[in-house]
C-alpha cells in the first residue's frame, strides 16, 4: 500500500447488517406492498438492484447509499442500494462510517475476492458475518479517498451510458429487422408502408408481404440437401490439426473465433468433405429446445475449418438468396418460431432434421432489394459492435484502475484546497 495508507478491517470502518429471510406469508409479487425485497444477487444489475418481490414485515433492511454484497454463491457480487430494501440472508448491507462511501464501495468490489477464497472452502459456498467483518481494507487519507471515488464513479457513469446506448440499439435492431423482413426497402431506399400503400402488398403464408416478393421453402434456395457434419470420438481431439466448429461454437449468428476452436487430426479426404466455405450457413440441429435452429453465417475463416455432426451446413443458391439476407431470415422471429415448434415435436430429443430445415418458409425479394436490406442491417450491427467494443475497453480500464488506485500502487494528485 501507499506510504500514508494503513490496513484495517471492515468492522473498524463500517456497520455490517447481515440479511435475514422474512416469513414467506409477508412476501408478495405485488409491487408496492411493503418494501422491495432482495433475496440475493439475482436481482443485481450493473449498479442498482431490480427487485421482483415486496415484503410487508422486513426482518433486516438496507438503507439508500449502503453497499450490498452477496454472502452466498456467488459470494462477493456487489451493488449499491438506491432506496430502502428488505434484505434476505443471501445479502449483507455495508454502511461505511470510517471511509468515504464511494471509496469504500469500490474497495469492497476489489477486496471481496478474499471472501470468495474463504467461501470456496465451505460445503455450501457462503460466508458469515464474522468473515465479512474481518475482511481487510485499505485506509487512505480522506482527500485521496474522495479523488479515487470520483475517478471510478466517472468511469461507472461512462459504462452505464454505453450500456444504455447498446440497449437502445438492440431494441432498434429488433424493430428494424422486423420491418426490413416484412416491408422491405423500395427503389428509393425507403421502407414500404402497408397503411399508406396497401396496393404494394399481398397476402402470403407468412402474412402480408410486398407484392414483388416470392415466398419459397428454404430447400428451394439451396444448392443441395443440408449436410450433417463430421462425427469423431473425443479421443480425436488434440492441440493440433484442423479446427472444428462444435455445437456450442456459435450464438445469434456469431461464430467462435478460430483460435478458440477445438482441433482434430483428420485425413485429407475428411477435411475436403467437411471444409466450410464463406457464405455457408450453419444450423444447430440438436441441443436444448431454445438452442436448436440457431444459425450462423460462415465468413472467410482464412484456413480449413470443419463442423461437427450436431450441425448442418447449408449451401445457398446465391443467384436466388444472398447469404447475408438468408442469415437475417434464419435468425429472425419467424424462423425461430418454426424451429421451436419442430424441435418441440421431436420424439426423443429436441432436434430438427434436413426436412425441417428444407421446409422452412422464406421470403425471397429480388437480389437488388436483398442487398439494400443487408446494407441497412449491417449499419446497425456495426454501431452495436463499436459500442460493445467501447464498453469492453471501459470495463478493462476500470479493472486496471481499481487494482492500481485502491491498493495505493498508483497515487492520485489532490488539489491543495481539497487536501485542506
Amino acid at each position: 500500500m501507499g506510504d500514508s495508507w494503513s490496513s484495517i478491517t471492515l468492522r473498524q470502518v463500517a456497520h455490517v447488517e447481515m440479511g435475514q429471510s422474512p416469513p414467506s406469508e409477508y412476501v408478495s409479487e405485488r409491487e408496492g406492498l411493503g418494501l422491495p425485497f432482495l433475496q440475493g444477487n439475482a436481482e443485481f444489475s450493473e449498479q442498482h438492484p431490480h427487485p421482483r418481490l415486496w415484503c410487508r414485515k422486513p426482518a433486516k433492511k438496507a438503507s439508500a447509499g449502503d453497499a450490498l454484497i452477496s454472502v452466498r454463491a456467488p459470494v462477493g457480487e456487489i451493488n449499491s442500494a438506491d432506496q430502502t430494501y428488505c434484505i434476505g440472508r443471501g445479502l449483507a448491507a455495508i454502511r461505511f462510517t470510517g471511509l468515504h462511501p464511494g471509496f469504500g464501495y469500490h474497495a469492497l468490489g476489489l477486496y471481496a475476492e478474499a471472501l470468495r477464497s474463504v467461501a470456496q472452502g465451505t460445503t455450501f459456498e457462503a460466508v458469515g458475518g464474522n468473515e465479512l467483518r474481518h475482511l481487510r481494507f485499505p485506509q487512505a487519507p480522506l482527500p485521496e479517498q474522495r479523488r479515487i471515488a470520483e475517478i471510478l464513479d466517472t468511469l461507472d457513469e461512462a459504462i452505464r451510458k454505453t450500456e444504455q446506448v447498446i440497449a437502445k440499439l438492440q431494441q432498434m435492431k429488433q424493430g428494424l429487422l422486423h420491418d426490413l423482413l416484412t416491408r422491405g426497402i423500395d427503389d428509393n431506399g425507403e421502407l414500404r408502408d402497408p397503411e399508406q400503400h396497401p396496393e404494394q402488398f399481398k397476402d402470403s403464408p407468412l402474412g402480408l408481404v410486398p407484392k414483388a416478393w416470392n415466398v419459397a421453402q428454404f430447400g428451394q434456395c439451396l444448392a443441395d440437401t443440408p449436410q450433417n457434419g463430421l462425427y469423431k470420438p473425443s479421443t480425436y481431439y488434440g492441440d493440433d490439426g484442423t479446427p472444428i466448429i462444435r455445437i456450442d461454437g456459435f450464438y445469434d449468428g456469431i461464430l467462435t473465433p478460430v483460435p478458440a476452436m477445438k482441433r482434430l487430426r483428420l485425413a485429407p479426404q475428411e477435411v475436403s468433405t467437411y471444409a466450410l466455405e464463406p457464405g455457408n450457413i450453419l444450423v444447430n440441429r440438436v441441443n436444448s429446445i431454445d438452442f436448436v435452429g440457431k444459425a450462423a453465417l460462415v465468413p472467410d475463416l482464412g484456413q480449413a475449418v470443419v463442423f461437427e455432426s450436431n450441425i448442418m451446413r447449408c449451401r445457398l443458391l446465391v443467384d436466388r438468396l444472398l447469404p447475408g439476407f438468408g442469415i437475417l431470415w434464419l435468425t429472425g422471429a419467424w424462423a425461430r418460431r418454426w424451429f421451436f415448434r419442430r424441435a418441440k415435436s421431436a420424439i426423443a430429443q429436441a432436434s430438427v432434421n434436413q426436412t425441417d430445415v428444407g421446409q422452412l418458409r422464406v421470403v425471397v425479394p429480388e437480389l437488388g432489394e436483398q442487398r439494400r436490406v443487408v446494407v441497412v442491417a449491417k449499419g446497425v450491427e456495426r454501431r452495436l459492435t463499436s459500442e460493445s467494443a467501447q464498453l469492453a475497453k471501459l470495463r478493462t480500464l476500470k479493472h486496471g484502475l481499481m487494482d492500481d488506485l485502491l491498493t495505493g500502487r498508483v497515487r492520485v494528485s489532490v488539489p491543495e484546497e481539497a487536501a485542506a
